[in-house]
């Protein structure tokens, strides 16, 4: 986990660094953010609850007109979930035991590194300018974790539950296309800006193809990623 925190952060600086030589045009910025994020996997399939996860990341910024301007970022973001699973295997014939028949509570961390794209219309709002932007958003998926709690029978009919952690990055789509919302405003901060943002954020392509509830051949469904992210700023 170090190594990749540490590979972002380097994807950052250099991002930054681009940005910092062109400020002496007045229509380019650039900044930092960092904040919360709010998860859940979207499904027909009952039984998904949320995640609450981080985000950090940098931006850069070129002004189309007063009013329009192009929005760019990159970001490390966790999104994620949490699944409930059942699993028995008794229908096919299998023994009644722990590993055969049990529910398995799974809270699924998608380690991912997101770049919206988006189109930023500013309010003319001179004391408290508001900003509102949308666009698609293209993420990849590094790693992925499952910290889990399972409880079943034993063949004494004694109820056990154990948890654990899996690497569950072989069952998630590595890449997803989605579509971004923003709202939020700019406050002066001496010769720099301060932005406070709300950010809604819906995965268009699935981030897994295959899941089952009740782990049975023809009830697989698609799941998708829904977030919630609010974040503060700095624009230099």
């Amino acid at each position: 986990m170090r190594v990749v925190v540490k590979n972002v952060v380097g994807v950052l600086i250099v991002f930054l660094s681009i940005h910092a030589q062109a400020q002496d045009e007045a229509r380019y910025s650039y900044g930092v953010k960092a904040g919360i994020s709010v998860s859940s996997f979207s499904s027909n399939v009952p039984h998904t609850g949320p995640r609450i996860g981080f985000t950090f990341g940098g931006f850069g910024t070129y002004v189309i007109t007063p009013v329009f301007t192009l929005l760019t970022e990159i970001n490390y973001l966790q999104q994620g979930g949490s699944l409930l699973t059942y699993l028995d295997e008794t229908r096919f014939g299998a023994p009644s035991n722990f590993f055969t028949v049990n529910q398995t509570h799974s809270n699924v961390t998608l380690h991912t590194l997101e770049v919206p794209v988006m189109l930023q219309y500013t309010l003319p709002f001179e004391d408290l300018p508001i900003k509102v932007s949308a666009g698609p958003s293209f993420s990849y998926v590094f790693d992925a974790t499952d910290n889990f709690q399972r409880t079943g029978y034993t063949a004494t009919n004694v109820i056990v539950t154990t948890s654990g952690r899996d690497n569950v990055k072989s069952t998630y789509e590595p890449f997803q296309i989605g579509a971004t919302g923003n709202v939020g405003f700019f406050i002066p901060f001496g010769g720099k800006t301060i932005n406070i943002d709300a950010r809604y954020m819906y995965g268009i392509t699935p981030i897994r193809k295959n899941y089952s509830y009740i782990t049975l051949n023809n009830t697989e469904e698609e799941i998708r990623t829904n977030s919630i992210v609010f974040t503060i700023g700095l624009t230099f």
